[in-house]
């Protein structure tokens, strides 16, 4: 359950990333 927690907290801003990049390329 902490394993998952962690894996969470590191993949949320990843997550906003990927999505920041994926709206740049959509705008382009």
């Amino acid at each position: 359950m902490i394993y998952l927690q962690c894996l969470w907290k590191v993949f949320r801003p990843l997550h906003f990333f990927f999505f920041l990049i994926l709206l740049v390329l959509f705008y382009n």
